[in-house]
């Protein structure tokens, strides 16, 4: 049956001229939602002329779909017009109490998240990254004279609220890496990696060697087996927040010494305080306290007693990893900071309050919007293909578009890290169309810019939910009509 699809799609894309008139991409839509691909499908297509706002097409541009990643559209907006394309987060290093003469700290070291998703992590080169970050701050409280500390590493996890996680989430995500819970302190992207030795046939148990870095008291069912060579990573953990056992499903392949798939930390700053508080002792600083994180602020911290300051980098460049990458967990993140700078509560609830004000402050028609994290990773989303070409207009008349634009995956583009490099090479719209993608069960989605043939700027949307087929066959749909779309007058 995909067979069948692609050849229906070969015979219609070869059958495509430069397209005169609305009507005619429209016709076309309509022998689109014919194909077996799109036969039982929602398919909604959205787009606009960025400098009249006239509509291209509006072909069930009004319906309300689940839009997967592309509602990190929305959410990095948001952020970029209400928080500053140059926002950067603080995490602050303190201690409480005395040091005494013989250089005994009688309090507590306390590690106070700001609420930096980027804090220890690999996706900038410029970012201290976990092991040197711990030593940075070893090295602070020893500079400041601390020898032994009778007291405990804290973590100050208060920034955000305590559901971590939407409600609306799918229990297969939520273990792994790409369901990273939120935290007010978060450390290396909230993730793990966990190592597996393979068994040498498959349907073997595949061991687990170990954890990096090291998660005390997690321990795990393991039900992973081995599967055949080149078969890839087919692994998932099963876990929810603050849980200390985890099961392991799937499989991972044959023919590797290790093998290593990426998990969430079910508590990311208890994580915090134990690695740092490991760190301390391994450098000869001695604590008699366990560590600990807190979800209530402390509310008593003196600034003369502040030994060191990490900043992030500027929010263009975290909403650039978002988009580019698709990176759900600093799309979560960056939500609840929307709700803990406008509301003074760094929750979802309203994170998604500030992202709904900021669409109706600027005229962007929020019928049919329903949304319940930043990421898009929840099935329960819904926005329509049109509130997103508006949203797209929009964003060109303001200050941080540039960033916003450079945010965008380009197609054809071997060079970009993005999610579009390998999509529309050698057709017209390589390096023409600028678009975020989405993808879960059963939606498909790509929202962006084209450059028309003809030098003008189109914002579009492409939204398909509930098609039939692997994603193939709908991607090779959407990347026709943004051909059609490029070669517009």
């Amino acid at each position: 049956m995909l067979r069948k699809n692609f050849v229906i799609i070969f015979l219609l894309a070869s059958s495509f001229v430069l397209s005169q008139t609305p009507n005619q991409i429209s016709d076309k839509l309509k022998s689109f939602q014919q194909t077996e691909t799109l036969k039982h499908a929602q398919f909604s297509v959205s787009a606009k002329y960025v400098e009249s706002g006239e509509v291209i097409i509006s072909y069930y541009g009004e319906k309300s779909l689940a839009p997967a990643s592309n509602l990190k559209l929305f959410t990095t907006a948001a952020a970029l017009e209400i928080l500053g394309q140059n926002y950067k987060y603080e995490t602050k290093l303190y201690y409480d109490g005395e040091i005494d003469n013989n250089g005994t700290l009688k309090g507590n070291i306390i590690l106070s998240g700001g609420g930096d998703p980027t804090l220890g992590s690999k996706n900038f080169e410029d970012n201290p990254q976990m092991d040197s970050l711990l030593t940075l701050f070893v090295n602070a409280i020893t500079q400041k004279g601390i020898k032994k500390i009778n007291g405990s590493v804290i973590a100050d996890n208060s920034r955000y609220d305590n559901v971590t996680i939407p409600g609306t989430w799918n229990w297969v995500d939520i273990g792994n890496y790409y369901g990273a819970q939120t935290s007010g302190l978060a450390l290396n992207d909230n993730l793990y990696y966990i190592f597996f030795k393979p068994g040498k046939n498959v349907d073997d148990p595949a061991e687990v060697i170990k954890t990096e870095p090291e998660i005390p008291e997690l321990i795990f069912v393991n039900n992973m087996k081995t599967g055949p060579a080149g078969s890839g990573d087919n692994g998932y953990i099963y876990n929810g927040p603050n849980s200390f056992e985890a099961e392991l499903r799937g499989t991972i392949p044959q023919g590797f010494n290790e093998f290593s798939i990426k998990g969430s930390v079910p508590n990311p700053a208890l994580l915090a305080a134990q690695l740092l508080n490991s760190s301390l002792n391994n450098s000869g600083i001695l604590t008699n306290g366990k560590p600990n994180a807190v979800t209530e602020s402390l509310d008593n911290y003196d600034e003369s007693n502040l030994m060191m300051v990490i900043s992030s980098p500027p929010l263009k460049d975290i909403v650039k990893i978002i988009n580019k990458k698709s990176f759900n967990f600093y799309a979560d993140m960056i939500l609840k900071e929307l709700g803990y700078k406008v509301y003074n509560e760094g929750s979802f609830n309203k994170g998604i309050k500030a992202v709904e004000d900021f669409f109706k402050k600027n005229g962007i028609d929020d019928g049919g919007l329903n949304i319940y994290d930043g990421s898009g990773l929840s099935r329960a989303n819904m926005i329509t293909a049109n509130m997103m070409t508006d949203l797209l207009l929009h964003m060109t008349k303001t200050e941080s578009y540039e960033s916003f634009f450079n945010s965008l995956p380009v197609a054809g583009d071997t060079n970009d890290s993005g999610t579009l490099k390998n999509f529309g090479r050698n057709t017209v719209i390589e390096k023409k169309v600028f678009a975020k993608t989405g993808s879960i069960g059963g939606v498909r989605a790509h929202s962006g810019y084209i450059k028309s043939l003809s030098g003008k700027l189109i914002a579009f949307s492409i939204i398909t939910n509930n098609y039939s087929g692997g994603s193939s066959g709908v991607n090779e749909i959407h990347k026709q009509v943004m051909i059609e779309l490029a070669k517009m007058k």
